[in-house]
């Protein structure tokens, strides 16, 4: 703003002050309005907003520091200059703590009024730029949260499009999965897949990358299009697995890896073969006993880079399925979740919830059962790492 063109109030009940400090503000080019006391300030702020208000402390009706109090409970936005005699500096400084940007001792030099008035606008000016710098930071960091948060349901949504958005229907059994991302995007995947055009033979797994957020969300969707090629002319397990590994290392970082544990249904035969790459355990609830027993033998994580003719061995064991029989896999969000004390979850957990829901539950309703005692063991803490169940339960 261009000084001259600046807007002076003078409030003082002394006429002659008011009149000289008129007519040599005026003739600098300043715009000069007066009141005789604060009450006719206020009223003349409200209307006219000045851009600089010089103000006597003593004046009848309301003084300096009540017009000041006035101006900040109204927040009238106008620099505040106290004119003040020798007596009364110690007010002038209690107006200082209560809002006026600077001072002027009486006798009034004229010289040094219009050098505080240039000082009082130098200062609203900065302060003016201050605030419009802030508000246009404030409103770049909101666009930029905006297209974050676009770019991260797109991205959640792509991530949740690479899992299957319904089970597949397998006579004699009931199958069913799920992911609960921590945040928009993460490191948790599941997947079913036919092993052979007859339908006879269907892969499930559950996989987890290292670490959290988007570098492990481009990492599992690298895993999917992966695991398409790798299951392609195999039905075992361990050989899946070790396709897997062969196909990450290199392609990933080097200081990444993926778990995961996949399991092969064969329909006719009721039997699954199981094999994990440093994977939680899966549980295989037998209802004939009503007991639950962990499955799995584990080999090294997939991806890992190291040295050669170390890692590819994954283990195969047999789960033979009974009506009434479950197979769980769970990603480790669910045994590594905390409660307010600290506390985790734990595998010993998730086999008691399997043993008190399996007699009645669907795998469905196992499945959510789980995830919700999750939540509720939980509390107020808030999911820190993605969740992530595949159900299979054996009908008949």
């Amino acid at each position: 703003m261009d000084e001259k063109a600046a807007t002076i109030l003078v409030v003082d009940d002394e006429e002659d002050i008011r009149e000289v400090l008129k007519d040599r503000l005026e003739f600098s080019s300043y715009r000069v309005l007066t009141a005789s006391n604060g009450v006719e300030g206020l009223a003349r702020i409200r209307v006219e907003r000045p851009d600089v208000v010089l103000l006597d402390l003593q004046m009848p009706v309301l003084d300096g520091l009540g017009m000041l109090q006035g101006i900040a409970a109204g927040q009238l936005e106008t620099c505040v200059i106290i004119m003040t005699a020798h007596g009364t500096i110690q007010r002038a400084v209690q107006a200082m703590k209560g809002g006026a940007t600077d001072f002027l001792l009486k006798p009034i030099d004229p010289e040094d009024v219009e050098r505080v008035i240039r000082r009082a606008l130098e200062q609203a000016r900065l302060r003016r730029e201050n605030l419009r710098l802030q508000q246009a930071l404030r409103e770049a960091q909101d666009q930029l949260l905006l297209e974050m948060q676009r770019e991260l349901r797109i991205a959640h949504e792509m991530q949740m499009g690479l899992m299957p958005q319904e089970s597949p229907t397998i006579a004699g059994f009931e199958i069913a999965g799920m992911c609960v991302p921590a945040n928009e995007v993460g490191g948790d995947y599941f997947n079913y897949v036919w092993l052979d055009e007859g339908r006879t033979r269907l892969a499930f797994l559950v996989a987890d990358v290292s670490g959290k957020g988007m570098a492990a969300a481009t990492v599992t969707m690298r895993f999917n299009e992966v695991l398409r090629y790798e299951v392609q002319g195999r039905s075992a397990p361990q050989d899946i697995l070790r396709g897997l590994d062969a196909a990450l290392r290199g392609r990933i970082g080097e200081l990444t890896f993926v778990t995961g544990c996949i399991g092969a249904l064969d329909v006719a035969k009721r039997v699954v073969r199981i094999a994990s790459a440093a994977h939680p355990m899966a549980y295989h609830y037998t209802a004939k006993d009503g007991l639950v027993r962990q499955v799995a033998p584990s080999g090294l994580p997939m991806g890992m880079t190291l040295p050669p003719g170390v890692g590819g061995d994954y283990p195969e064991v047999e789960a033979l399925m009974e009506a009434g029989d479950l197979l769980v896999i769970y990603s480790d969000g669910i045994p590594e979740a905390q409660d307010a004390k600290g506390a985790f979850y734990e595998d010993a957990r998730v086999a008691e919830v399997i043993r008190g829901r399996a007699g009645q539950a669907s795998a469905q309703t196992l499945m959510d059962h789980l995830l919700r005692d999750v939540d509720e063991f939980r509390g107020e803490i808030p999911q820190l790492d993605d969740m992530t169940v595949v159900v299979v339960k054996c009908l008949e």
